[in-house]
């Protein structure tokens, strides 16, 4: 690990991981909003990466006032380390270029969830996206099933079609009782829900 003074701030350092010291002590961090590291310093609050650059590389150079972050994983905002950090401009920064994704793939996404257990880092890395939007698409935040999928004739004992909820449910009698088994995305897992609920009771 290598400690460099902050320019402008006696006794505060910033090593090369992109922690702040002040002399021997580390000083904690706190994200913000948007995802940037800051710490505060005699009630003034600063962004970590630019005092990262302060150490390493001098104070910002003419028209160059911007700390620009050239992290190799999509989550650049969390990269202080001094070896992605430089002075620049805006005209520098590189415009991120984001994967858009189709109906077909949030479908494929739901079922690859579902049926075969793929979790959200495996299905973030396949598709070149985040982990929160493979989120939000297995949640139904994106992507919603608006209408009842066409050109399907529902033959299957106990499963419909549930309007507000845009899914299909499940319902089964079991010991004289009707109980409601859950909703699924997927018509082949309500089918296979209502098959086993049959075994596990005995039916």
């Amino acid at each position: 690990m290598i400690k460099k003074e902050i320019p402008g701030l006696p006794g505060y350092f910033a090593d090369d991981q992109g922690h702040i010291w002040h002399y021997k002590k580390r000083l904690a961090s706190v994200r913000n909003g948007t995802g940037y590291q800051k710490v505060n310093i005699k009630y003034t609050s600063y962004y970590v990466q630019r005092l990262v650059c302060l150490a390493f590389y001098g104070p910002t150079p003419e028209c160059k006032s911007i700390c620009i972050r050239e992290a190799p994983r999509q989550q650049s905002k969390r990269i202080v380390n001094s070896q992605y950090l430089r002075w620049g401009n805006r005209s520098e920064i590189k415009r991120k270029k984001y994967k858009f994704l189709t109906r077909k793939d949030a479908a494929r996404i739901r079922m690859l969830h579902s049926r075969y257990g793929k979790t959200g880092v495996e299905l973030a890395a396949r598709y070149g996206v985040t982990q929160p939007t493979i989120s939000n698409i297995i949640t139904g935040k994106t992507f919603k099933i608006t209408a009842k999928p066409r050109g399907r004739k529902v033959n299957y004992k106990g499963v419909h079609w549930h309007k507000r909820r845009r899914k299909w449910c499940v319902e089964r009698t079991i010991k004289g009782v009707k109980k409601r088994l859950g909703y699924f995305s997927f018509i082949g897992d309500a089918v296979k829900a209502y098959n086993q609920a049959g075994l596990t009771q005995g039916d």
